[in-house]
């Protein structure tokens, strides 16, 4: 089989097609991960939702361990899958055996072999052409700055939202070109812009001067997770210099709170999640998931007595009090 591309590989999966040995390289990191969860689905698919998943790096490699597991079938005869990462770092007479001892024919059991590198050659040349013979072979290419306009695009189009160009070029100005950082980023700003329906420039530019408030943001993403650790490192100096940001936390809190206790609401009466949404005003899939995740570390009761707790630190933060005092106390408490 020749040398394909990662659409290649989606459009096997989806047609059902499995084969029992992958090769993944190149540099596109975000794009394998994506491809390897593509292919973890469709073999969960076909063994009724069950998959046997075993992941290694070259410092765990055992040959006689890997022997045993890809040569037996699973205890509960789910579909079976092995990863090697950084493959071309372990010795290449174990592989060798390893692929020899595989059942190339069985396709209860899948072998994946996944390097950075941007070119098979040397003594792993031999090791790609047997993969080629018996499976598939995916080259992970990077994409140009042109792909990478189209996939933010994409990326914000699949979550409700448009974004100008003149965006997308400060925000690969400022974040790389690293697709797992800019999907990070994106998803913050799409929640943090959530009652737009274009980010523009002005957006960005504006997130740019703020970056502090943007920071503020963040924070109260990780409090309402209970994340006391970012919560704290995100918490050290913000509050120095700007009395007001102390405000806006409270106040993007009293709104996710609130949102919280809706979303909790409507799913007590079992409607459906689209009109959960709709209902919220929510237009953001990212925003939704975020509401159910948060939605399993938060009971009703807790809510209800947050929000007085925020409209307590509110007065109190207006009247002149100890404003750090305040938000570190109200972090205890969120993450406690």
């Amino acid at each position: 089989m020749p040398e394909l591309t990662p659409k290649d590989l989606a459009s096997s999966l989806k047609a059902g097609n499995i084969y029992p040995l992958y090769l993944f390289y190149g540099k596109d990191e975000y794009a394998k991960e994506g491809a390897l969860e593509g292919l973890k689905n469709a073999l969960a698919k076909g063994s009724r939702g069950q998959l046997d998943y075993l992941a290694l790096m070259p410092e765990e490699f055992d040959l006689h361990q890997l022997l045993d597991t890809v040569r037996t079938r699973s205890i509960f005869g789910q579909t079976r899958c092995v990863v090697i990462r950084d493959f071309d770092k372990i010795k290449k007479k174990e592989l060798e055996m390893c692929l020899k001892y595989a059942n190339f024919n069985d396709k209860s059991k899948v072998l994946v072999l996944v390097t950075s590198m941007e070119e098979i050659k040397g003594n792993l040349k031999g090791i790609y052409e047997l993969v080629k013979t018996k499976g598939m072979v995916i080259n992970f290419v990077e994409l140009n700055y042109s792909q990478l306009v189209d996939w933010v695009k994409v990326y914000a189009r699949k979550n409700g939202f448009d974004i100008s160009f003149k965006a997308i070029q400060i925000l690969l100005d400022m974040f790389s070109y690293d697709r797992f950082v800019l999907a990070h980023e994106l998803e913050k700003l799409i929640l943090y812009f959530d009652n737009k329906k274009t980010i523009e420039e002005e957006d960005l530019k504006t997130f740019c001067r703020g970056y502090k408030e943007y920071t503020l943001f963040e924070l109260a993403d990780c409090l309402m997770k209970k994340d006391q650790k970012n919560a704290a490192m995100l918490l050290s100096g913000l509050f120095e210099s700007e009395k007001d940001l102390g405000v806006k936390l409270v106040g993007l809190l009293n709104r996710q709170v609130r949102l919280l206790l809706g979303y909790i609401r409507l799913r007590s009466m079992r409607i459906h999640q689209e009109k959960i949404a709709s209902h919220l005003g929510i237009k953001s899939n990212i925003a939704m998931k975020k509401l159910e995740e948060q939605s399993s570390v938060w009971s009703k009761k807790d809510l209800e007595m947050m929000l007085k707790r925020l409209y307590f630190i509110d007065r109190s933060i207006k009247r002149g009090g100890p404003l750090k005092l305040h938000i570190e106390a109200l972090i205890a408490c969120l993450t406690g």
